[in-house]
């Protein structure tokens, strides 16, 4: 009985190693674009698959997924009353442009509970067009995706996996996001 369990145990531990060698390695992928306004972005080192997430449609009522399997997203999440939050998105907005592609998104998430009147507000005094504006007023997308701190923002691939993600504000219209983002896109072309 304790070979046959050895060897049940050496098999799977084995074909475990050998599926995990066989992922690709995001973090060595990706780290020469961790420099200057992305040089606090988390790359995660193995692929992490992100579940359809639902927020509140910014003026409405109603739910909404937020994922298309065939875009790279930045899902943001801020808040009207965080500083660095309001700081960073016009470069957000401003990266919708540099990018230019319909495989490329950025989802804004309005965590807790905010006037919907505010938000549209600043997003409007703002000129904020690029970004697609929900919100989160119960903290269940947020925590779904275990943010732990404003502002968050979450690159996802083409698959809908998690690349990584960026706690605090950057200017992601800077050299290394562009780069980064195009990098992503590029993928989809490779494959």
């Amino acid at each position: 009985m304790k070979i046959t369990t050895i060897l049940i145990y050496a098999t799977f531990l084995i074909y475990a190693n050998l599926s995990f060698a066989q992922e690709e390695n995001h973090s060595k992928k990706y780290s020469q674009y961790l420099y200057g306004a992305m040089k606090n972005l988390i790359i995660h080192d193995t692929k992490k698959q992100v579940s359809d997430i639902t927020a509140l449609l910014s003026d409405s009522p109603d739910n909404a997924t937020l994922l298309n399997k065939r875009e790279v997203v930045i899902i943001n999440f801020w808040a009207t009353w965080c500083p660095p939050c309001l700081e960073e998105m016009p470069s957000l907005n401003k990266l919708v442009n540099t990018i230019n592609s319909e495989d490329f998104s950025v989802i804004i998430i309005a965590s807790g509970r905010q006037s919907k009147k505010k938000i549209a507000t600043f997003l409007k005094d703002n000129k904020l067009s690029n970004l697609q504006n929900y919100r989160d007023p119960k903290g269940e997308a947020a925590s779904e995706l275990g943010i732990i701190g404003l502002p968050t923002s979450i690159i996802i691939d083409q698959q809908s996996n998690e690349i990584g993600r960026l706690i605090g504000g950057a200017n992601w219209n800077s050299p290394p996001a562009i780069k980064l983002i195009r990098s992503i896109l590029d993928q989809k072309k490779t494959n």
